[in-house]
């Protein structure tokens, strides 16, 4: 069980965050977006016979360097992009300008790292176009990111990459709260990224049956429903979002803006199997209680579920099931995915940021795409349009994966 370790004059801020998502390069701009009911959802065309339901971010500049791009995985240059603007919110153009860097910490998630860079490289090998490039290792490995940053911001204390599926960068936030309740870090940036559009994983996710197929005269919003009675799979998306978390002390300290407070951390696995969740969605209860254990709260203070649902059908059934025990009837709940895609190991980083955005801006966003709520599989407090959070209420943050891999987070508001 995770320790409840929060104590009233010791809580960890969120000072900055960021995201670069299917909706926008930006928080805002996606944040916009999201309210207005848009939806990033396309078709990718896997051969003449299979349409899959994709999200790909847009056209724009990240703000990385050409040089990091050319050296660097895609999903390294989406974490660098969101890294970069997570600090610049912060307010520190250098992360560790007031703390030693051996006190601070980077805490990556991503499901596949730069696996991009590794099929590229054998198609183009195995085509006879030149040699394996020195640079496939550095550019592949799924710590790439997180190296990246360390070399960039110069940080000598602990840099972890989790790699728990879908759940892997919320993963990645969780340990970082601990690392700083503990007194083991003072200040972590701490996130995910990933980008999978290519076909090895695509034709996986498809026979799987998790990847949404579509006619050829079918839009993705139609078959990409989560909690829908029609919902017949997910969109794979892309992106990437990250957090500077630190004490609240030390956010005192130097007069930095709180956006929020990250204030519950529940984890732990199905044990059941390696891609369907547990029916019952016992262990997704399991971690939404140990978050709220965590956070010292209980049911009646949360105001918000960010659901995981990706418009799966037993994965949305479990995880409304879990609610229902958990929560009761008539929390407001909503997934996202219906309109960001499902962009795994960045996933739960990137609900994340629109959780603060929540508590931020005192609206929830509609679960898109939904048309008839499956009844059987959908919880009670979904939301059809967006809508105003309960004042001081706090956010429940759900991130489940493949293997069982199950976090939840919890975020209380921060300052105006």
């Amino acid at each position: 069980m995770t320790p409840r370790l929060r104590a009233r004059d010791q809580r960890v801020a969120i000072t900055g965050f960021s995201m670069v998502t299917p909706l926008g390069l930006d928080v805002e701009t996606t944040w916009s977006a999201l309210m207005k009911g848009s939806s990033a959802l396309g078709c990718r065309i896997l051969d003449e016979e299979h349409l899959v339901a994709v999200a790909p971010l847009p056209e724009g500049d990240l703000g990385v360097s050409a040089r990091v791009r050319t050296v660097s995985d895609r999903s390294t240059v989406l974490g660098a992009s969101a890294a970069a603007m997570a600090l610049e919110s912060a307010g520190l153009s250098i992360a560790s300008s007031d703390v030693g860097p051996e006190r601070m910490s980077i805490m990556v998630g991503t499901s596949f790292g730069g696996i991009g860079s590794l099929v590229d490289e054998d198609r183009r090998t195995r085509a006879g176009r030149g040699r394996v490039s020195p640079r496939l290792v550095t550019r592949a490995i799924p710590s790439a990111l997180a190296s990246y940053l360390a070399i960039e911001y110069q940080v000598t204390g602990p840099v972890m990459t989790y790699m728990g599926a879908c759940a892997a960068s919320a993963q990645a936030l969780g340990e970082a709260m601990l690392a700083i309740l503990t007194g083991r870090c003072d200040r972590v940036l701490a996130g995910g990224a990933d980008t999978l559009f290519v076909d090895p994983i695509m034709w996986s996710l498809m026979a799987a049956g998790a990847l949404a197929t579509l006619d050829a005269d079918e839009s993705a919003a139609e078959a990409v429903r989560p909690f829908d009675r029609a919902r017949r799979g997910m969109a794979l998306g892309e992106g990437g979002a990250f957090f500077v978390l630190e004490s609240e002390a030390l956010a005192r300290a130097r007069g930095a803006q709180i956006y929020a407070y990250l204030v519950g951390f529940g984890t732990g696995n199905d044990a059941h199997h390696v891609s369907a969740p547990e029916p019952s969605g016992l262990g997704a209860e399991r971690v939404m209680r140990m978050a709220m254990e965590s956070a010292g709260v209980t049911s009646r203070d949360i105001g918000y579920v960010s659901a995981h649902a990706t418009g799966t059908k037993l994965g949305d059934a479990a995880e409304a099931a879990a609610l229902l025990r958990v929560l009761g009837d008539g929390v407001p709940v909503s997934s996202v995915k219906g309109a960001l895609g499902h962009s795994l190991g960045a996933a739960g980083a990137i609900e994340a940021a629109l959780s603060v955005q929540v508590l931020r801006t005192h609206m929830m966003p509609a679960n898109t795409g939904i048309e008839q709520p499956d009844t059987a599989g959908a919880p009670s407090g979904l939301l059809f349009a967006p809508s105003q959070i309960k004042p001081g209420a706090l956010v429940l943050s759900n991130s489940f994966g493949f293997g069982g891999h199950n976090v939840s987070l919890i975020f209380a508001p921060g300052e105006e």
